[in-house]
């Protein structure tokens, strides 16, 4: 439409050098070229319109999302309220709990720190403890070493053979105190004691006259050169030389028996020889089986046999059983029903299978007459009235190297 009417005005304007249009025609132009105009302002209004409301619309719609895209903002800024919000209470609960943890941490460090030096007098103690274990090691060994020694003192005066100052004894227990008839070899034991005082001069002596002490045992070299001892001693040599003839009679390939004397009767001679005699005495033979001996120690009344005596002594014995001691735990059923010989005369004082005054202690209750010391060739045992127990130096020795693997500081102590 705006280019035909283009046109027209350069065809007019072409004309209008030859012909001279009226003013009506001008008029008419000019009219329609505002026409066209506002045609054109009016097309162009309506393209500027449109494209507004596309614009605008195009704005509603970004303006709309724009609004979406805030109300998730808004929903986000929320959510990150509440995630702030929890964080805040998350930190808040750390902060507690850190506060917590430093006060259990400053306690815990308190804790150490008291530990610590606890640790560090404990050690000191330890130190000390070590020391005193030691010390204590020591001591158990030298008292190991004692009790294998007093073993070893048994074992060693066992029996005269083992000291050459005895050979002159022993011809004449062999000779005098011992007779082989009819397969048995019969030792005398009041023999034995005759042999002692009335032929080699021993005599009963005290401790004191022998070694300067209120109480020492004598080995045998002691005794000979003393010329006697004490109970203890007449003991250790009665059980030496009775070691003696039965060995003599196990070359003979016999058994030996025993034979007393008790009170009572006529005379009871006391060697072979039948020229002495006990007057007022008879012979008792010892039953066969009672072939074990042993020293044994305990109260007794100041005279044997006498039940009146109100008096205690202690006094040693020879004890003839019919079964052997290997342990501590034997002494009680073989010494029961023991038979005791005292060493110094040869007579049978005690019969523990009838005699009820004299006891054998097996328990912590005991009367006013007991054992209480049992020696052995090979042990030495003692009565503990505590425990109601005997104990022997192999069950100290036992007790003695038990202690020493308990208090090795190698065992605990780096």
């Amino acid at each position: 439409m705006v280019y035909g009417i283009g046109c027209g005005l350069l065809a007019r304007k072409k004309k209008a050098r030859k012909v001279k249009y009226s003013w009506t025609g001008a008029a008419i132009v000019v009219l329609i070229f505002v026409l066209a105009v506002v045609s054109l302002l009016a097309y162009n209004a309506d393209t500027r319109s449109k494209e507004l409301e596309r614009k605008l619309d195009l704005a509603t719609a970004q303006i709309a999302s724009m609004e979406k895209h805030i109300q998730n903002l808004s929903a986000s800024v929320e959510n990150a309220s509440n995630v702030i919000e929890e964080q805040k209470t998350y930190i808040s609960s750390l902060e507690y709990n850190n506060s917590k943890l430093e006060k259990s941490l400053e306690k815990a460090n308190s804790e150490l720190e008291n530990k610590d030096k606890e640790l560090k007098e404990k050690g000191q103690q330890l130190s000390a403890l070590k020391t005193d274990i030691n010390s204590t090691l020591d001591e158990l060994k030298a008292y190991e070493t004692r009790l294998n020694d007093r073993m070893n003192w048994f074992r060693e005066n066992s029996n005269i053979d083992h000291f050459s100052d005895y050979k002159h004894f022993q011809d004449s227990l062999k000779s005098r105190c011992v007779k082989l008839e009819h397969g048995d070899c019969n030792i005398n034991l009041a023999c034995l004691s005759f042999v002692n005082s009335y032929k080699e001069g021993l005599e009963y002596k005290t401790d004191n006259e022998t070694s300067g002490t209120s109480d020492a045992l004598q080995n045998l070299e002691s005794i000979i050169s003393n010329k006697g001892g004490d109970c203890e001693d007449f003991s250790i040599l009665f059980m030496a030389e009775l070691n003696y003839l039965t060995g003599f009679c196990t070359e003979k390939n016999t058994n030996a028996s025993f034979t007393g004397f008790v009170q009572g009767g006529s005379i009871f001679y006391v060697e072979n020889s039948r020229t002495y005699y006990l007057k007022n005495t008879e012979k008792k033979q010892l039953p066969k089986e009672y072939e074990n001996y042993y020293m044994a120690c305990g109260n007794f009344p100041e005279a044997p046999n006498v039940e009146t005596s109100s008096d205690v002594v202690g006094h040693c014995v020879v004890a003839f059983s019919p079964r052997p001691i290997a342990s501590s735990k034997d002494v009680y059923s073989s010494l029961k029903d023991a038979i005791l010989v005292e060493p110094q005369t040869g007579e049978l004082v005690y019969d523990l299978r009838n005699d009820t005054e004299m006891l054998v202690p097996s328990n912590s209750t005991y009367g006013r007459y007991f054992l209480y010391l049992v020696v052995t060739d090979k042990d030495s045992y003692d009565f503990d009235g505590n425990s109601g127990e005997w104990k022997g130096f192999e069950d100290f020795l036992s007790f003695v190297k038990d202690r020493e693997r308990e208090l090795n500081p190698n065992a605990f102590i780096p």
